[in-house]
Formats: C-alpha cells, structure tokens, sequence
C-alpha cells in the first residue's frame, strides 16, 4: 500500500511542471557584483582592547540595583492601580 502510494506522489510530481526559470541558470542581473577582493574573517579568538573606563565600584552598582527595584516597584503599583480601575 505505501509503495503504490509513493508511486502515485512521484508520477503526480512528475507531471507538475517547472516553475518559470530564467533562461541562463544563475546569478541574476539586478544582482550586485561579487568583491575583488574576499572580505577578511571577524577576528573570533581576538580580545577586546581594556576598557578605558573603570567599571562600576560595589557602592555604585548596589545604587544602581536599588534604583532599578525601585522602578520595577513603581511600574508595577501604576499597572496594579491601571488594572482596578475599570472605564478608564
């Protein structure tokens, strides 16, 4: 039964046609030409240079983490007061 089954799709298949193919088989003309020259890999293995700026110290990324909780509080009391207020 599959084997008359897959007999059946590739004489279908066969009798499909093809789609309307340009004449020359290739790079189309609106495409735009290849570079002379290969363009070089992206340095993968390569370490950025050092930074030219220090990182946050401890006191100032503690700061910024209470900040942002804070703004995380916020938003989510507005969205909480937006919710119980039907109409609006």
């Amino acid at each position: 039964m599959r084997g008359a089954a897959a007999a059946a799709a590739l004489a279908l298949a066969g009798c499909s046609g093809w789609p309307d193919l340009p004449a020359p088989l290739g790079v189309p003309d609106e495409a735009p030409a290849r570079p002379q020259v290969a363009p070089e890999y992206p340095a993968v293995f390569d370490t950025p240079p050092a930074r030219a700026e220090p990182t946050l110290s401890e006191a100032e990324r503690k700061a910024l983490e209470a900040d942002l909780a804070a703004a995380r509080k916020r938003q989510a009391d507005r969205a909480a007061a937006d919710a119980g207020e039907p109409g609006e």
